[in-house]
């Protein structure tokens, strides 16, 4: 073990994830992308750095690098839910409805209060036709969600939106 004075190596994988996720943060992708690649390439082989390189390949429109990585996330970290999380927006991006449905049932099975995951499952029922499904999935997200949320109105609109055409649909059925 290291002292507590002593510092990682700035090329030590761990280094150079730390970093990525500053450079993430900052809006810095290539370099993040870049210190990944260099993470991932060492000894350790982290779901949380496959999971962190799949979030930023999906922000530049890699979208199949971003399934790759997160589906590798995965499969080091089966009980990962961020992983499913990460690699359900990408099918989400794709139009990959069933696919990202499922992903979000499994990051939310994995981790309950994982209120994205509902939402993003909604909009997903949503563009699938299942208004039911969708409100159910959307109305959970938003009671599990903070008030001062910024997104909170974004997905308070769309519900709205929501069940008008549930209330249309059924009134069209009878």
């Amino acid at each position: 073990r290291r002292a507590r004075n002593e510092s990682i190596p700035r090329d030590h994988p761990v280094a150079r994830a730390l970093r990525a996720k500053l450079r993430i943060d900052k809006g810095d992708l290539s370099g993040a992308l870049a210190d990944l690649d260099v993470a991932i390439a060492g000894p350790l082989q982290s779901a949380i750095f496959y999971r962190n390189r799949a979030g930023a390949r999906r922000v530049i429109r890699d979208l199949d690098g971003a399934m790759a990585d997160a589906t590798r996330a995965i499969q080091i970290r089966p009980r990962y839910a961020e992983a499913y999380y990460e690699r359900g927006l990408a099918y989400m991006e794709q139009t990959e409805w069933d696919r990202a449905i499922a992903d979000f049932t499994q990051a939310s099975l994995l981790q309950p209060k994982h209120v994205e995951c509902l939402l993003r499952r909604g909009v997903c029922f949503v563009a699938k036709g299942k208004t039911h499904r969708a409100i159910e999935d959307i109305e959970a997200g938003l009671k599990g969600s903070p008030d001062a949320w910024p997104d909170r109105p974004t997905y308070e609109k769309l519900l709205l939106k929501v069940r008008t055409v549930h209330e249309e649909k059924a009134r069209r059925s009878n």
